[in-house]
Order: C-alpha cells, then structure tokens, then sequence
C-alpha cells in the first residue's frame, strides 16, 4: 500500500498517513472481492462511506490506480455515466474476473 506525501510530511505524520492510506486500499479491496460487480468510484464511496465523513474522491480513485498497478483489480475499458454528468471507468476484483 502506498502514500503519496505531496504534503511533503516527516515522522509520525507521516507514519500515520500511510497506515491510514493502507487502511483505505484494505477496505476498498475487501468491498471490491465481497461484491464481485463492476464499481465506479462514486459507488464505491456509497458502499464505504454511506453516512460517515468521506474521503476525497480523488484518494479513493489513487487507491483503485494503486490496487490496480498491484494486480488485484482490472479497469473496465468503458466509461459509464456518474455523477456531475462526468463519465467514470469501473473496477472489479481481479480474481473474479477470471473466473
């Protein structure tokens, strides 16, 4: 799991960032392996962070890239239509799409 410290942190603070960023890229693939279905990050963001405090989109999608670059989710090569009338690629665990 990786942090990318553009806040340029030293020491604890940064321990701290990349434990917490390790604890979102865990839950991000536990819920990708548990649903088995295609995610845009929205949805995903509305199946982690239904009520609580959100992170910001872009973590989440740093994550997805992240998880993605280590082998554990594929990208969909189309793009599906999401929020702000933005069009958003899909990922899935990778181990179920090669069943």
């Amino acid at each position: 799991m990786r942090y990318a410290n553009t806040l340029n942190l030293t020491g604890q603070a940064l321990f701290d960032a990349k434990v917490k960023a390790g604890k979102m890229e865990g839950r991000i693939l536990e819920v990708m392996r548990k649903s088995g279905r295609w995610l845009t990050p929205w949805k995903l963001m509305d199946l982690l962070w239904p009520t609580e405090t959100r992170p910001l989109i872009g973590s989440v999608r740093r994550a997805l890239t992240n998880l993605t670059d280590d082998g554990l989710l594929t990208q969909s090569t189309g793009k599906v239509m999401e929020r702000y009338g933005s069009e958003n690629f899909q990922w899935k665990y990778y181990l179920e799409d090669k069943k």
